[in-house]
């Protein structure tokens, strides 16, 4: 129907005291509009059968005019309004259809990382799958990703859930860095003073922490529900999880090992109120900094996705200040400098500092040195002895220091404050959800 058509007249034809008819007049309506009896509709059900379009909904005034009779005269009084709302049974199941839709996984597998279906029952284990096995560990690790296929009611796939593994070629590769990160750190004796922060798109951290979990104990802290429109497209997180979740329950031998904290990389996403889009943001959940210190943490290695853009997340700022003014040494390292082989520059400077000052320049060979070293991004730190030089680069000699950020020391709660509604649409029944934010601690958690 029409815009034209939203106001309308209620016409009520009395024959003394008995109501014998009904005629309602839409604007634009002719006047031999057939007139609608108490035998074939009342109010109400006209009023249930008459937008069955889906415009959105509107709040339009009309006069309604009654027609009484007064001494055997027709009188007719305006009496009052009626408000038109465009809001019928139809814009409901639009509506419940809507939220029906739920988020689509980009490069979805049928099997985890080890060919099984066993993911399907581990999907409602995952939570507890994936906790850390020391007692020290376990208050850090944040469930709020890992608990919604058993709060959204997942049955296995027979349902045909959107909840499924999830695995695309960056994250082979991320996995492969991890792998590469974990023999590195092994062979140069990294110890439980060491801890890895992994700040990574969502799937990517994930991955990197599954070739890290022989190695290390890892921490999962994402808290970002899943959301067709949500900011952050935490439900790819989550199929990576399930891809990866054979990997990430493996647990290190020797229990004096660094730990791994895994960080949703885009947490903090782009933004601006849109109606359309449901905030699922969060802020970094990580140890406080008397936390750390409980943990014997002495240095921090932040893992970031490119070499040379190792800047730290608005979220982070205050954290690693305060943990460098508490004597931690916070470094940063670029994702993809790992397994790379180092630049020329850095090589012939190793190669000047070991040879003899006394054998000419142009005898001097780097060849064997290169083969030499298969840890050099990690050398640049002087964390585990080894070859160093006066080189350096942006990524090993960056400090954090106290700057403004876009957050301006706001947290964001992944969307919980829409838990309820959002797990409701998400799982087998419908329900609206609505997007909003609200307050709670960000980094710093513990004490």
């Amino acid at each position: 129907m029409s815009d034209a058509a939203d106001d309308f007249l209620v016409e009520a034809f009395f024959d003394s005291r008995t109501l014998i008819a009904v005629r309602f007049s839409a604007v634009g309506v002719p006047a031999a509009s057939p007139a609608l009896t108490l035998e074939g509709a009342t109010f109400d059900s006209w009023t249930r059968n008459r937008g069955h379009d889906a415009a959105p909904p509107k709040a339009r005034w009309a006069n309604t005019l009654v027609v009484v009779a007064v001494g055997g005269i027709l009188v007719s009084i305006v009496v009052g309004v009626v408000n038109s709302v465009r809001d019928d049974r139809a814009n409901i199941a639009a509506r419940e259809a809507a939220v029906r839709v739920v988020p689509t996984v980009q490069s979805p597998s049928e099997t985890d990382v080890d060919g099984s279906t066993g993911w399907q029952a581990g999907a409602l284990t995952l939570s507890e799958d994936l906790l850390p096995s020391a007692p020290d560990l376990r208050p850090y690790a944040v469930r709020i990703l890992t608990d919604v296929p058993a709060d959204a009611g997942f049955k296995g796939r027979v349902d045909g859930s959107w909840i499924r593994p999830s695995v695309a070629p960056a994250d082979r590769q991320a996995f492969d860095r991890g792998m590469t990160l974990a023999e590195s750190l092994k062979g140069l004796g990294a110890s439980r003073d060491l801890a890895v922060i992994l700040d990574l798109p969502g799937p990517q951290s994930v991955a990197a922490a599954a070739g890290l979990a022989d190695f290390a104990p890892v921490v999962m802290t994402m808290d970002n529900i899943p959301h067709l429109r949500g900011v952050v497209k935490s439900h790819e997180t989550l199929g990576a999880l399930l891809y990866w979740r054979p990997r990430l329950m493996r647990r290190p031998a020797e229990p004096d090992r660094p730990v791994v904290f895994v960080l949703e990389g885009e947490r903090l996403a782009p933004y601006a109120n849109q109606q359309d889009v449901f905030d699922n943001r969060s802020t970094a959940r990580l140890p406080s900094i008397e936390a750390f210190a409980k943990l014997g943490v002495k240095k921090v290695l932040y893992v970031r996705p490119e070499a040379g853009k190792t800047v730290e997340q608005d979220d982070l700022v205050d954290l690693f200040v305060g943990l460098e003014k508490a004597g931690v040494d916070v470094r940063h390292l670029g994702f993809t400098t790992i397994g790379s082989p180092p630049p020329e520059s850095y090589v012939a400077a190793e190669a000047a500092a070991s040879q003899p000052a006394s054998q000419p320049s142009s005898r001097r060979s780097t060849s064997t040195y290169r083969s030499g070293l298969p840890y050099w991004w990690l050398y640049r730190y002087g964390w585990f002895g080894g070859a160093r030089s006066g080189w350096t680069d942006p990524d090993a000699s960056y400090r954090a220091t106290q700057r403004g950020t876009t957050i301006g020391g706001r947290t964001f709660d992944g969307g919980a404050s829409q838990r309820a509604s959002v797990m409701s649409g998400l799982g087998p029944r419908s329900a609206t959800s609505t997007g909003g934010t609200w307050g709670r601690g960000g980094s710093g958690v513990g004490s």
